[in-house]
């Protein structure tokens, strides 16, 4: 993401909204508004970000050839935050509880990081 920011010369404003559009809405635009992105471009993103791997996320693991449940369903539950996790539980309650597991732990350490990204980041 940030190797791409900079070959399409992005403004630190928008690589701050952009950043956290892999978790759920609240806590990305608590991170978006913390590192000065935009919060309409981050409400954006976020949902664009977890309708896309919603719909291509399932098809995509299954052309991989990745069969392990908990595998599958960290990825639906990291990448298509809610969504993912509600997807998950369609299949099984033990694979939904992974997706919300993966949805929740990656809010966490993105929220802890948040003090310490716009140093990592030079925002």
């Amino acid at each position: 993401m940030i190797v791409l920011a900079h070959i399409f010369h992005l403004s630190q404003q928008l690589v701050a909204s952009l950043i956290p559009r892999s978790v759920t809405l609240p806590i990305a635009l608590t991170i978006s508004d913390g590192l000065g992105g935009i919060t309409s471009t981050t409400v954006f993103y976020v949902i664009f970000s977890g309708l896309v791997s919603l719909t291509l996320g399932p098809k995509l693991l299954k052309q991989l050839g990745i069969k392990s449940k908990a595998a599958r369903e960290l990825a639906m539950g990291t990448s298509a935050q809610m969504l993912g996790a509600n997807r998950s539980l369609l299949w099984a309650d033990e694979e939904g509880a992974m997706g919300s597991v993966a949805m929740t732990t990656s809010a966490l350490l993105l929220s802890v990081l948040m003090p310490i990204l716009p140093f990592i980041l030079k925002i």
